[in-house]
């Protein structure tokens, strides 16, 4: 395959929110969400998921413009259609738009559709699609194998709706039982630090880069992954960064006190390794989650016990589900959680 990069965005700004929505949707909410571990900013188009393991990409533009027409909704679709021709082989294809007039579609509750949703105006939208590939193109006559491959395209794009909060997008990804463990002012700012950091990525600029294997767009670095957001995520809810720190919390002094100074540093590693694994298995993350929400309302419910004392307690109230947290990981990560209470609240 070969792939070269046309199209860069000129202003990072216009639209940034919006794509930032349709990041935290494909991440957080679309159907292959479990499969992505990588997204691209602005190389293939807006966005696009990458399964590094299976090599598969998932395609995404987003719309962030008031009032558009079917045959608007057509032209939006230029880069996924272009996509489609190209060598490389695309997954999935995502239109991420504002609602529409209810007029445009036949069934206006659908967050989720594909093309027949249109109804009788899909040949609008088909239309706005045409005319924008010959405008860009400069294409006068069109083959009847070109009108195949728009028809095929048209059956495989997927039409989704901006229809979540911002603060939902970033409680979706937590995976905690009582969203309102933290205010929706909290969870709107780490919205907004994910938006900085794909407005920062936006601004690296690819144009009339090639590449012939899809992993060697991660050299451009042009790319957020997405183990990298819920790190994000658990830093901002403990108020530390959890996997950086290199003194060994006050919380956990006690556990260390014995030992030399080699057999402490592997203990850290072991316990931020145990905490890295419970993060990121995909089997295991919700026990995870279930385990740190439990640990953020006990220490909160009861600042002055020691994490030890929390561990015990959770353990004999049946809170703690998590393998990788059943033992001295555990009780590291309710020190780091009591220490990150304690500083923000200094």
């Amino acid at each position: 395959m070969s792939y070269k990069f046309k199209y860069t965005e000129r202003n990072v700004s216009r639209g940034s929110e919006f794509e930032t929505r349709a990041l935290l949707f494909m991440i957080a909410y679309g159907e292959n969400k479990d499969r992505i571990q990588y997204a691209f900013i602005d190389c293939f188009n807006d966005l696009t998921g990458y399964d590094d393991k299976n090599n598969k990409l998932f395609d995404v533009q987003s719309k962030g413009v008031a009032s558009l027409t079917p045959k608007k909704i057509g032209a939006s679709l230029i880069t996924l259609f272009e996509n489609s021709l190209s060598d490389v082989e695309f997954s999935t294809f995502t239109l991420y738009l504002p609602v529409l007039k209810a007029e445009y579609v036949n069934d206006s509750s659908l967050m989720v559709f594909n093309s027949s949703n249109f109804g009788n105006r899909l040949n609008e939208v088909r239309s706005g699609l045409v005319g924008e590939y010959r405008r860009r193109n400069q294409e006068s006559e069109l083959s009847p194998e070109f009108d195949e491959k728009v028809n095929e395209f048209m059956d495989m794009v997927v039409f989704v709706y901006d229809h979540i909060s911002k603060s939902d997008f970033i409680k979706r990804l937590s995976l905690f039982r009582k969203v309102d463990i933290k205010s929706v002012e909290f969870y709107e700012a780490i919205f907004d630090e994910v938006q900085q950091i794909q407005m920062a990525k936006k601004r690296i600029n690819v144009e009339g880069r090639e590449v012939s294997v899809i992993r060697d767009v991660l050299l451009f670095n042009k790319h957020i992954k997405v183990r990298d957001i819920s790190v994000l995520i658990v830093n901002r809810i403990i108020g530390i960064d959890i996997f950086k720190r290199r003194s060994i919390p006050q919380g956990f002094l006690d556990q260390v006190r014995d030992l030399d100074p080699e057999s402490v540093k592997d203990l850290i590693l072991e316990c931020n390794s145990n905490i890295s694994k419970a993060l990121f298995d995909k089997n295991a993350k919700r026990e995870f989650w279930q385990f740190f929400e439990g640990a953020l309302i006990a220490v909160n419910k009861e600042p002055t016990l020691s994490a030890t004392d929390i561990f015990e307690q959770m353990k004999s109230n049946s809170k703690i589900v998590s393998k990788y947290m059943n033992g001295l990981s555990g009780i590291f990560l309710l020190a780091l959680i009591k220490e990150g209470i304690e500083y923000e609240g200094a």
